[in-house]
């Protein structure tokens, strides 16, 4: 009862067990905005996954039967949803496609060994470019002049190998899931994306990357944010 009626001009985190009732929960406090006043287009629920999304989507539904609900959405899947209203033809790569387009990049920035490009190497790569874009503020640019702090660690030949697939990937007009944050992030901060929240709901908040809880607070305009995990 105090999480759920928790003052709505604070913040809140949940932290607890698995199975002890975060999502339900969030459902109610969902809920109690709603029965407080606060219109359901002010108040966003962010969860991990499609399943997650689809089982609180089942909560929402019994605890509120009728009238308007809050959307729930992925990060993934509202980064998408921000970058095509502002026009963008950009689509989702498929795993096949960002190996493929890895492989040619390590051949031609010369990181590939002797016997050509293993796929243990090429996945090796593809973490650590996810690995560097959930720590970025702006999207990579491709074009070897990115200044991210994650970069420096890499070698300089990785480093190139990361330009080069980025440069090809974004001249195919596709983008990774890491790639869908940081746009939306771009956009939301350029005011091109004008999409605010007064209530952040976030589902499993403890796994929020960097990039996430940047897009996260693009999102909110000043009011509360409660997350459970």
């Amino acid at each position: 009862t105090c999480v759920v009626n928790f003052p709505t001009d604070r913040s809140l985190v949940v932290s607890a067990c698995a199975g002890s009732g975060k999502s339900t929960t969030l459902a109610l406090r969902a809920r109690a905005l709603l029965e407080a006043g606060v219109p359901a287009d002010d108040v966003l629920v962010l969860t991990f996954s499609t399943r997650s999304r689809d089982d609180l989507g089942a909560k929402m539904r019994q605890l509120i039967p009728e009238g308007p609900r809050p959307p729930i959405w992925t990060h993934h899947a509202l980064a998408l949803h921000l970058i095509r209203r502002l026009g963008c033809l950009f689509e989702v790569s498929t795993a096949r496609t960002q190996r493929e387009y890895m492989r040619d990049a390590m051949l031609e920035a010369g990181v590939a060994g002797a016997d050509g490009v293993a796929t243990a190497g090429i996945r090796r790569m593809l973490s650590k470019v996810a690995a560097v874009k959930a720590v970025s503020s702006s999207p990579l640019t491709g074009q070897g002049g990115d200044e991210q702090p994650s970069m420096a660690a890499l070698s300089a030949e990785e480093r190139c190998c990361i330009s080069i697939y980025t440069a090809k990937m974004q001249a195919a007009a596709l983008l990774d899931f890491e790639d869908m944050i940081l746009f939306a992030v771009d956009a939301l901060r350029k005011g091109a994306a004008p999409a605010r929240y007064r209530h952040l709901l976030l589902d499993e908040a403890q796994d929020t990357s960097s990039a996430q809880q940047k897009l996260l607070e693009q999102l909110a305009q000043g009011g509360g944010a409660q997350g459970g995990g």
